[in-house]
């Protein structure tokens, strides 16, 4: 089955291997055309399965490759395959579907959400070292045993004290001490054999020391502190369900989401939402713990959504656009305050438009919803939201690209091209809208150092815009844009250059906690001031727009630091 779950090829031989025959168009490299290697020649020539028979038994050697790599390092991989006398060659990619979860809880959960998230976080951090502490702890023991060596020892014991740390830094935390009380008394029973090993094989009786290490009392011990360590997986998992509860919690009747919430408060009258990723953010979370409970719950609201996006932001073209402040001064106000872009130039000039991100974003939101639906086993929704998405995907292209510019943008209330280069022209990357032509456009526009790949990309604005500058939606680099951007790129097989985005964006980061101790909002694309000096909204600090600076603290920025991080290992 491809991604989206349709199937494209079979074969009724339970165990072996279904052909498909892959037009040769699929694979053009970088705009280069079709890729004529002869490696290529069994995906593009026509296939036909041999009838069925019994199979006589044989020794066969299979390469599997990482699908996630660029068309020339899979030349080169499929190159060594045929080195080492491999008879098949796969890629591979997995994806996990299982488990429970718990049941919605009041609305008190949007207070309580944003101090368990950052609490979290640390614990998934702590978490994963433990576990490879622990797994280092275990290899050392047992290659001392094994070899007599003392460097094994030696290396045991400079990390004991760094998982016994890791334990009780967990232990500090009302989750970590649920889940992880087993763990930190199954690492004492397990420390307490490791030197009993270690004095058996320093008085010389190497088979009494591996019994130890290879019996069963050891064994249980490492199955209990492992069963702590998934139990606080899966409370970490629950944690993320209820972060996405929260987000519903105050959802009005006819299915919009507020710009803004506050907890134990009345909904405010306001006429903005908020960019709608709802669906992609379900949809990362679910490909990541398999949690269908609160998928099932939510995917009514996420409709509800949907359809609030349909009756109120769409236009006569078929396509989305937001809702424009006017009246606001464009640098100093939020004209574009709905789409997140605050003080855009996309906003400068215009009363009105059709925009290309929020047009992307629905595009991708019902290409999401058919995964989900999928998941679910709602079949009848799946050709629904496909259908959408198609529509979508029709319509920016026809509409919002310009041929001349090799770009995709937003049209003013006359329906002509607002001509200014930003980064939400990148949102079709995310949608899977542009053709392998136009995607490679993108690509170039994107890596030229005089437009968008600054010396901290992506700059919000091209850099050869009359407008760019150093003032908040107007040329700094935002985090969270770049992950969107990011997932854009690695879907048109971008590899190298998504790679390189995620790590400017952690390295830009790092830079600046490093020495501030703090998350930014946003970061200047040029690398010259610090994040705090930056204007917003026409000043630096309280001499801006609306009184203050650069947002320290930023939840999303350390969200995108932490999943950047995972991504990119």
């Amino acid at each position: 089955v491809n991604r989206e779950g349709e199937r494209i090829a079979s074969t009724t031989r339970k165990g072996t291997v279904a052909t498909a025959v892959i037009p040769a168009s699929q694979l053009a490299g970088g705009g280069r055309g079709p890729n004529r290697n002869p490696a290529f020649s069994v995906l593009t020539e026509p296939v036909k399965l041999p009838e069925a028979r019994p199979w006589a038994k044989r020794n066969v050697r299979v390469t599997a490759v990482e699908n996630h790599v660029g068309i020339d390092d899979l030349l080169q991989k499929l190159d060594r395959a045929g080195e080492i006398g491999s008879d098949l060659v796969c890629t591979y990619e997995f994806v996990w579907i299982s488990g429970p979860n718990k049941t919605p809880q009041d609305s008190e959960r949007v207070a309580k959400q944003t101090a368990a998230a950052q609490e979290n976080l640390r614990i998934q951090d702590i978490r994963g070292r433990i576990i490879h502490l622990d797994e280092v702890l275990t290899m050392s023991a047992r290659m001392y045993v094994l070899t007599g060596d003392p460097s094994w020892q030696a290396r045991y014991e400079r990390f004991v004290p760094k998982l016994d740390d890791a334990i009780k830094e967990v232990l500090t935390h009302a989750i970590g001490i649920q889940t992880s009380t087993q763990t930190d008394k199954a690492n004492e029973m397990l420390v307490q054999m490791e030197h009993r090993s270690f004095e058996l094989t320093r008085a010389d009786k190497p088979s009494e020391a591996k019994a130890i290490l290879l019996g069963e009392e050891y064994a249980t011990q490492k199955a209990i502190y492992s069963a702590g360590m998934d139990q606080l997986g899966r409370r970490l998992d629950e944690a993320a369900d209820e972060a996405m509860r929260a987000l519903f919690v105050k959802q009005r009747p006819d299915g919009k989401l507020l710009l803004a919430v506050q907890p134990g408060q009345p909904n405010r009258e306001e006429e903005d939402t908020q960019p709608p990723i709802v669906a992609w953010s379900l949809c990362h979370q679910n490909e990541r713990n398999g949690r269908t409970e609160c998928l099932q719950e939510l995917y009514p609201a996420v409709v509800r959504y949907l359809e609030w996006f349909e009756h109120n932001r769409k236009n006569g073209h078929g396509l989305y656009g937001w809702r424009v402040r006017v009246d606001a001064d464009p640098v100093r106000g939020a004209r574009g305050g709905e789409s997140g872009m605050d003080n855009s130039p996309r906003f400068d000039r215009i009363a009105g438009m059709t925009a290309v991100d929020l047009s992307c974003y629905m595009a991708s939101e019902y290409r999401c919803m058919g995964k989900l639906a999928q998941c679910l086993g709602r079949t009848e929704d799946v050709a629904e939201w496909r259908r959408r998405h198609i529509e979508i995907a029709r319509r920016v292209n026809a509409l919002l690209w310009d041929d001349e510019d090799q770009f995709y943008y937003d049209l003013d209330e006359q329906d002509d091209f607002v001509p200014v280069k930003t980064t939400a022209g990148f949102m079709p990357l995310l949608a899977e809208i542009p053709d392998r032509d136009r995607a490679e456009a993108l690509r170039m526009h994107l890596t030229n150092p005089k437009e968008f790949w600054s010396a901290a990309p992506l700059a919000s604005v091209s850099q050869d815009e009359r407008d760019f500058c150093q003032d908040m939606w107007r040329g700094p680099m935002w985090p969270n844009v770049n992950l969107l951007v990011y997932y854009g790129l690695m879907a048109y097989g971008f590899f190298q250059e998504a790679r390189a985005l995620g790590r400017a964006t952690l390295r830009e980061i790092s830079h600046w906690y490093a020495r501030t101790g703090c998350f930014y909002e946003y970061y200047d694309s040029t690398g010259t001031l610090p994040p705090p000096e930056l204007p917003r909204k026409g000043g630096v600090g309280e001499q801006g727009g609306v009184g203050f600076g650069v947002v320290a603290d930023l939840h999303w920025t350390a969200a995108v630091y932490v999943h950047l991080s995972n991504e990119l290992g």
